[in-house]
């Protein structure tokens, strides 16, 4: 799946061939997420609020928005887990979560303590651990977003502004961000720093696959994939 303005789109052949689904998710805002469960289950999350999901591939949406309470603010990140378990982060410390399929959201914003910090990226692990990021956030949950451990010192983030967090399928994390590039294999209680192996700017996105292989992207083109990102 991919998106951008007004624009999502969906392939069920590796990206070979797309089919339009822009005016099936209403989307006429930025789509800043999108999300992928493991039954098939899309979440896309945007400016203004925009929070949908679809059940059948995108073919059709249904609105979120009022359910999870984004009102007009900026959802920046989504997550489903691998029980169906949804996880939503935005701007002014916005994070909610779902267990059954958007229908109804519990507020977690009091439970992670981030007060109004601007979050920009979330994570769901195998075992369902939770992981968000963002301005000088870096937080982790074992219980489904009920409380939280900070992990903003263990990782030595400082003030660097956090843009995206992955969780790969044996647990080990993975988080990006302004000249920042750190991984974790217990959970985010240590941390070991990567970023003598990327630039110095922004990352804006990271990603992992089974064997601990590694994807970055960010600022000015930059795309690297590496051996040495191993956990």
């Amino acid at each position: 799946i991919a998106g951008s303005y007004a624009y999502v789109k969906t392939s069920t052949d590796g990206g070979a061939t797309w089919v339009d689904r822009t005016s099936a998710s209403g989307s006429t805002r930025y789509m800043y997420a999108l999300a992928i469960g493991p039954s098939d289950q899309i979440l896309g999350t945007g400016q203004l609020g925009y929070i949908r999901t679809s059940t059948d591939g995108g073919a059709t949406w249904v609105d979120r928005t009022t359910a999870a309470s984004g009102g007009t603010l900026e959802i920046k990140g989504c997550a489903i887990g691998p029980s169906g378990q949804m996880l939503v982060v935005g701007e002014a410390g916005y994070c909610q979560s779902s267990t059954d399929g958007g229908s109804t959201w519990t507020d977690r914003n009091a439970a992670t303590g981030v007060g109004s910090a601007a979050m920009m990226s979330c994570a769901i692990g195998p075992s369902g651990e939770m992981s968000i990021v963002g301005v000088s956030v870096n937080r982790t949950s074992t219980d489904g977003g009920a409380s939280w451990t900070d992990r903003h010192a263990a990782s030595g983030a400082g003030t660097a502004g956090i843009e995206a967090v992955t969780i790969g399928p044996t647990g080990q994390m993975l988080v990006a961000g302004n000249g920042y590039l750190s991984a974790s294999t217990d959970g985010g209680a240590t941390w070991t720093d990567l970023l003598s192996y990327a630039p110095t700017g922004t990352l804006y996105a990271c990603w992992t696959a089974p064997g601990g292989e590694s994807l970055v992207g960010g600022a000015a083109g930059y795309l690297q994939t590496n051996e040495t990102y191993s956990y």
